[in-house]
């Protein structure tokens, strides 16, 4: 009888036609994982051409504003992208900024309500988003003032399309540092996208309610947001963001000022980029399809192809502890000053003495400006006295832990005189000598800031020095 044939050896000369199995299966399956990598990555690289292909073809405002070479040297550039640099990468920073505005539909549909400027240096990897106040005055390349918001409009009453590249050009001019790209969004492309992604997860810091959010036939409506981890729809996510006068409800923090609004659109942005450049979403053709469909319709921007993938690598590097969230506005400590306009009576803001010299240096200094008010703070160590001036037990002590935990130091908590006070008051006696303790305070409690100090709280003088002195109202829980 012939010998069977054995299929491996093992240290005996033979082994078992069990083990053999199992070393079958196991190369088996290998085989297969690595047929569906490679598989996958065909997909993901077919996705990419195809969208080249049908953004080379369209003649819509995305495809057109992404797509202005041939379908070849596109797919030329997508190869060798990583040997290419992104606009500003070889001076080390690129700027991009970010429009948001009602679209067709809306009352002054190219007026923009949104104005961020994102800046990303690529030695610290750090990003910076500065939101820019929509009624800055800014200086027109005609020599003419206009509120910054209106730039956008300017450009497509000039010529249909021409928004963007006015927008760029004139706030380039008057904020003293090139901009590298734009892009321009409508809320409901922005609601779209969100929904097209399944929503977004953000966490809310404070609850809070907004009598005052506009809607879309000229009144107002209440919506209200409750602290705590949060899945948000499109429309939810968009009125978060959009929100001006949130008071709170529940929490610590004060969601009526422009900071506020702004550290909100920041938690948006992240938690989009975030949901993009998910697993989930790079291999579901059906929301790649849908994304691209809205991308093409309601997002206008002059990023090629190649550029977006650039800065999808970007984006996946960048810690999220290294983006900066800043806020250029009318507070005692920062560049502007508000005041009406001659022309019409509205109110505007301007630079403080009429200077955008101050403006350019901060964005030309942009990068330095953490550690400078990191130093500033700790250098400051103002004297502060809190005063509860209401009859919630132990909120003067809350608040001192609170503003503690920021790095101030608390010399003096008790109740105040009466129990009365309708409103916060930061009573600020430093003659404007300690600009970051006081942001540190309207940021984390809020308050009406004064430098004269109410008759019933003249005792505290005889103490000595006293820099802020907080009298907390019933506005706070």
């Amino acid at each position: 009888m012939k010998k069977q044939k054995k299929f491996f050896i093992d240290d005996n000369g033979e082994e078992s036609l069990e083990t053999a199995r199992k070393r079958y299966e196991k190369s088996r399956l290998m085989f297969i994982i690595k047929n569906v990598l490679f598989l996958f990555l065909i997909g993901f690289l077919s996705t990419i051409l195809i969208l080249s292909v049908i953004a080379s073809s369209s003649k819509s405002s995305f495809a057109q504003t992404i797509q202005k070479n041939s379908l070849i040297r596109q797919i030329s550039s997508l190869i060798s992208s990583d040997f290419k640099k992104l606009k500003g990468e070889s001076d080390g920073r690129t700027n991009v900024l970010i429009l948001g505005m009602g679209g067709e539909g809306h009352d002054g549909p190219f007026l923009t309500d949104t104005i961020i400027l994102l800046s990303y240096e690529y030695e610290t990897n750090e990003v910076y988003m500065v939101s820019i106040p929509r009624d800055l005055i800014v200086k027109t390349e005609n020599g003419m003032y206009k509120k910054i918001n209106h730039l956008y409009s300017i450009g497509e009453s000039i010529e249909k399309g021409n928004g963007l590249k006015y927008a760029e050009q004139n706030i380039e001019e008057n904020i003293g540092i090139p901009i590298h790209y734009g892009v321009s969004v409508d809320f409901f492309g922005f609601k779209e996208i969100v929904n097209a992604l399944g929503g977004v997860d953000v966490y809310i810091e404070n609850s809070f309610v907004d009598y005052q959010y506009p809607t879309n036939n000229h009144k107002i409506q209440t919506v209200q947001f409750k602290k705590g981890q949060q899945h948000l729809d499109g429309d939810e996510a968009l009125k978060f963001a959009r929100s001006r006068h949130g008071i709170v409800i529940d929490g610590s923090g004060f969601e009526g000022s422009d900071y506020a609004r702004s550290k909100r659109q920041m938690k948006i942005i992240s938690s989009v980029k975030d949901k993009i450049l998910s697993f989930s979403t790079i291999t579901n053709p059906n929301k790649i399809s849908k994304l691209f469909k809205i991308l093409n319709e309601y997002v206008k921007t002059d990023v090629e192809t190649w550029e977006a993938i650039r800065f999808v690598d970007i984006l996946k590097e960048i810690d999220k502890n290294k983006i900066y969230n800043k806020v250029i506005n009318d507070a005692p400590d920062n560049l502007l000053t508000s005041t009406t306009s001659t022309y019409d009576g509205a109110w505007i803001l301007i630079p403080k003495g009429g200077n955008f010299g101050i403006i350019q240096d901060f964005f030309k200094n942009l990068f330095e400006n953490q550690d400078k008010i990191s130093m500033q703070a700790q250098q400051e160590n103002a004297t502060i006295y809190i005063l509860n001036g209401t009859d919630q037990s132990g909120l003067a002590s809350k608040k001192a832990k609170i503003l503690e935990a920021q790095g101030l130091t608390i010399s003096r908590i008790e109740n105040a005189p009466t129990k009365n006070s309708t409103s916060t008051i930061i009573y600020d006696l430093s003659n404007n000598k300690y600009p970051q303790t006081l942001t540190k305070i309207q940021n984390k409690i809020g308050g009406i800031r004064t430098n004269v100090l109410s008759e019933n709280l003249k005792d505290y003088l005889m103490d000595g020095k006293i820099d802020f002195l907080i009298l907390l109202g019933k506005d706070q829980k």
